[in-house]
């Protein structure tokens, strides 16, 4: 009986072994996460802590968020933006000269530039959290293409452990109606 119930299991065995059986393994689709602003989507302003905010970053920005609010620019910072209508605009820009790189540069001048054309200065002769606010001619901003914006202190600190250059700490920037 036994030999029977043996060459019943082979057989079972053999006739499923021959069977395609379901996949066991199926890729999932690939989808992306909901965390805030679509990656690649320029905007008019944006915050250093907005999930999308690399994107406006073209050179002269550390990529690392500090405290979640902030990122070290270079001497020279610049950054890309997209403006969907023609309309007035103001070009806003949030930053901070730091104690530490104050105590060697002493005061700085911030000059910012649009597409290239010098919007205008703010001169910097205490540390601590500043605000440049400037009217941008209509005929500066392109509507619908990305506008470069450059913003530039006089003097830096050159850290002499890596000789990173610090000129500030940039909190938000961009145009507002």
């Amino acid at each position: 009986m036994r030999p029977r119930l043996a060459a019943l299991a082979a057989a079972l065995l053999w006739l499923a072994a021959c069977q395609r059986g379901p996949d066991l393994f199926t890729p999932s689709i690939e989808r992306t996460p909901l965390t805030g602003a679509e990656p690649g989507r320029l905007r008019a302003f944006v915050a250093m802590s907005d999930p999308d905010a690399e994107v406006h970053l073209v050179g002269g920005v550390n990529r690392t968020l500090e405290a979640g609010a902030w990122r070290w620019a270079s001497q020279r910072a610049e950054l890309q933006f997209l403006v969907h209508e023609a309309r007035p605009w103001r070009f806003v820009m949030e930053f901070t000269i730091a104690e530490a790189t104050f105590a060697h540069t002493g005061p700085v001048t911030l000059a910012v530039s649009v597409e290239g054309k010098a919007l205008g200065t703010l001169r910097c002769d205490i540390p601590g959290t500043k605000r440049f606010e400037r009217s941008v001619p209509a005929d500066w901003l392109p509507v619908g293409r990305p506008v470069r914006v450059a913003a530039e202190v006089d003097k830096a600190y050159v850290d002499p452990r890596d000789g990173n250059r610090l000129g500030f700490i940039l909190q938000r920037a961009g145009f507002v109606p």
